[in-house]
């Protein structure tokens, strides 16, 4: 992982070739006071990647997959609807690398959707430390092929024909429409 990677102001990395998963990177960060607010947990691969309910996220290199650690600033309850915040942030970045005239949609609660196709999901997880409750905003983007999926239509970044599927790039992408 060589690319250098500019991040909005507040954000910064800890990157790794391979982890079990960068949630629980994340949370082990925030459990042991190591991790601020703004620690983006990035990897090229993951080995134990989930998505909601448990359900397996097929991690392949070449596609995206990070987490934000967040203060929420509110109950709980509230902080989940950042599901919706994270989910508008990565599709307004996506429409700006999908060829002109693509559809790109918000599916509730966690995934976005690229003509009608699952092209990225969203896990947030509450996790107390030192520092009070944080809030993990997992992320998972196709960007160069696309795992089957039982059931769910996927597709990749590259299949609909993006002008970008680096996964640096598209970490600072992401990273600048959150912030």
């Amino acid at each position: 992982m060589s690319v250098e990677i500019s991040l909005p102001s507040g954000y910064h990395l800890v990157r790794f070739d391979t982890l079990e998963s960068t949630n629980d990177e994340a949370k082990r960060l925030a459990r042991s006071g190591a991790a601020d607010d703004g620690t983006v947990v990035w990897a090229q691969m993951q080995t134990a990647g989930r998505g909601r309910r448990g359900r397996i996220w097929k991690s392949e290199p070449g596609n995206l997959f990070c987490s934000v650690l967040i203060d929420p600033g509110c109950p709980p309850a509230q902080a989940m609807q950042m599901s919706f915040v994270a989910a508008v942030a990565l599709a307004e970045f996506l429409e700006t690398i999908v060829p002109r005239g693509t559809p790109v949609e918000c599916k509730w609660p966690n995934d976005v959707l690229i003509n009608g196709r699952k092209v990225a999901g969203i896990l947030l997880e509450l996790v107390a430390g030192h520092l009070g409750s944080r809030l993990v905003v997992g992320v998972g983007v196709n960007a160069a092929q696309a795992p089957a999926i039982a059931g769910v239509p996927a597709t990749s970044l590259a299949a609909e024909g993006c002008s970008e599927t680096d996964p640096g790039r598209l970490l600072e992408g992401l990273c600048r429409s959150f912030a």
